[in-house]
C-alpha cells in the first residue's frame, strides 16, 4: 500500500473527522513534488523533478547506476534548502 493511502486510513482509524482529512488531502496534494526515476534506452538512470502539474522542472544527467541517481536526488533534497540564488550574466 502506497504511504499516501495508508496516511488517510491512520486518520481515519485515528477518529479525525471528514473535513480535517479533506483539508490534510488539499494542503498535500497542492504541495506535493516528486522525483521520478527510470532507466534511459542508452542503459542509464535519470531522474525528473515533477511538479504537482506534472510537468518536469529539472531533468538529471545519465548515471550509471540506479544507485547513483537515487545519490543525486538525495543531494538535490538537502542541498536546495540552502542553495541561494545568483544570476548569470552573459
Amino acid at each position: 500500500m502506497k504511504p499516501f493511502a495508508q496516511e488517510i486510513i491512520r486518520r481515519v482509524l485515528i477518529g479525525l473527522g471528514i473535513f480535517s482529512i479533506i483539508k490534510w488531502l488539499t494542503k498535500f496534494r497542492r504541495d506535493i513534488m516528486k522525483f521520478e526515476i527510470f532507466k534511459d534506452k542508452a542503459g542509464e538512470w535519470r531522474f525528473n523533478l515533477l511538479a504537482n502539474n506534472y510537468k518536469v522542472v529539472c531533468s538529471s544527467e545519465g548515471y550509471s547506476s540506479k544507485r547513483n541517481a537515487l545519490n543525486g536526488i538525495e543531494c538535490i533534497m538537502k542541498g536546495a534548502k540552502k542553495a541561494k540564488i545568483e544570476e548569470r550574466l552573459e
